[in-house]
């Protein structure tokens, strides 16, 4: 029994409560929006536009955004290493009585200074004849 007052009981709330829910679709606003007539003299004059209230919000659509063009490049060449010259290296140190020569290289065949002596002079030709 108290099960079937406690429904009867939320059957009455609710159906009280439709009404109000059925008049705040926006019809309230009276005066403003509402299309209200004056009645003057014999002439009824509307005192609001003719247009109906939205009762909706406006679609905005999304604003639309081109992708980005596509680019395609060739990618940049390898950079190539080339390995740097050896300094010159004076192979050859001139003295008065000879000189020395720089043999190998440095790498497959070790560095190695040779002593070459310079020839002897040639001899000298037979002394001046004195003047007669």
């Amino acid at each position: 029994m108290k099960k079937a007052l406690a429904i009867l009981g939320l059957l009455a709330i609710l159906t009280a409560l439709v009404p109000m829910a059925a008049e705040a679709g926006g019809r309230h606003h009276g005066f403003h929006r509402g299309g209200r007539v004056f009645v003057g003299v014999g002439v009824g004059v509307p005192c609001c536009g003719f247009y109906p209230w939205p009762y909706y919000y406006p679609y905005y659509y999304p604003s639309y955004y081109p992708a980005p063009a596509v680019v395609y490049s060739s990618p940049a060449p390898a950079p190539t290493y080339t390995q740097p010259q050896a300094p010159q290296v004076e192979r050859e140190v001139v003295f008065a009585e000879g000189r020395y020569i720089l043999q190998g290289d440095g790498v497959s065949t070790p560095y190695k200074w040779v002593w070459v002596p310079n020839p002897p002079a040639p001899p000298s030709g037979p002394p001046p004849s004195a003047p007669r």
